[in-house]
This record gives structure tokens, sequence and C-alpha cells, in this order.
């Protein structure tokens, strides 16, 4: 469900961020994936906005006061409706069916090779372009980097062993990386999980 709704939630973010950004003219600290609760266990497209810091003299009086609180709530109401607008018309990028979770119950250690599937776990997402080293990744070694319209998207791992690509999944959440879950690809094309471990099972 998390992985079905997480394009979605970015591009929410997108939008709000956007109008903070050109609209209000507030600094862009970028849209980041995180495994916060409240959006971890929602089962939809959700956000946490930060709006501003009150401790900062400056952001604190225009958050405190009747035009910056209005200002805000405007931008974030647009954002919310423009990306309403945008799921509804049928032409976003975004708009991914659901499919069901695979529920990780145990990290078996014997190989299960699905031939033609290459498994990467995705441990995070964001408009901030970093470079796949060790230390930007908490000392994941093997991560890489994909470019999807304006995101990035880092994955950790690349193998066709399923039950080694839920072990990686463990070492990420280990290391931090609460909210990461497990894609799979086809001929280079990305495919449901639930399709790839299907395909492994005839």
């Amino acid at each position: 469900m998390q992985e079905a709704y997480l394009d979605q939630s970015i591009q929410l973010a997108k939008n709000i961020q956007d109008n903070f950004t050109y609209a209000l003219k507030r600094k862009n600290r970028g849209v980041k994936q995180a495994g916060f609760i409240v959006l971890h266990q929602t089962v939809m497209p959700s956000v946490l906005v930060e709006s501003g810091f009150i401790t900062n003299n400056e952001e604190g009086k225009y958050l405190n006061s009747l035009k910056g609180q209005t200002e805000m709530a405007s931008a974030i109401s647009k954002a919310i409706l423009k990306y309403k607008s945008t799921v509804e018309s049928n032409v976003s990028e975004v708009a991914y069916s659901v499919e069901e979770a695979v529920e990780d119950d145990q990290i078996p250690i014997e190989e299960n090779i699905i031939s033609n599937i290459v498994f990467k776990v995705q441990i995070a997402a964001g408009s901030t372009k970093l470079e796949p080293k060790a230390n930007n990744f908490k000392g994941l070694e093997a991560v890489s980097r994909e470019k999807e319209g304006d995101f990035y998207k880092y994955f950790y791992g690349y193998t066709s062993d399923y039950n080694k690509i839920q072990t990686m999944q463990e070492q990420a959440r280990i290391k931090g990386f609460k909210s990461a879950f497990i894609v799979a690809y086809k001929d280079g094309n990305r495919i449901s999980l639930e399709k790839a471990l299907n395909q492994g099972s005839k």
C-alpha cells in the first residue's frame, strides 16, 4: 500500500512546496521521503508540511500573523485542489493502481532466484539530488539513483534473489530507513511485486 501511494504523496508535496517557493517566496528545503508514523500508517496519499520555524524571529512573526497564516493555508489548499484536479483528469504520472502489499513476516536465508526479475529496495525519494555514496545513506553500499520527472529515487541492492532482497530491506530498516520497501523490474521496466512473485511461483 505504501508503494502504491508514495509517488502520489510526493506529487502532492511538490505542489505545496512549489506554492510556498514561487507564490510566497519561502525558502525551498526540498521534498523528502520519511518514515514518520503519521505518513507510514495511512492508506492514502499523505504529506507532512513544514511551514517554517517559530523559533526564527522573522519566520515566527510571519507564521503568527493573520497574513502569514492566511497565505500559508491558501497555498496548501490550492496545492491540494490542483492535485485533486490532476488525479480526476487521469493524466498524472502519479495515478497508479493500488496493489496488495506483500508482508515480510520473516527473512528466510535460502536462495529464491526468480529468473528475468531484478529486485531493489527503495530507501528514499525526493527532489534533492544526492550522490549515491555510502556516507549519504547511513553507510549503505550499492545504492543507485534514478530520476523520474522532477524527482530522484534511491535504491539499495540489485538481485534476482527475493530472499536476499528481503534481507537487504531489513538491513536498510535497521539503518534507519523505516519506510524502505521492495520494488521489482522485468526487462528494465517496473512491475508490481505481486506480479514478479507470481512469475516465480509458476
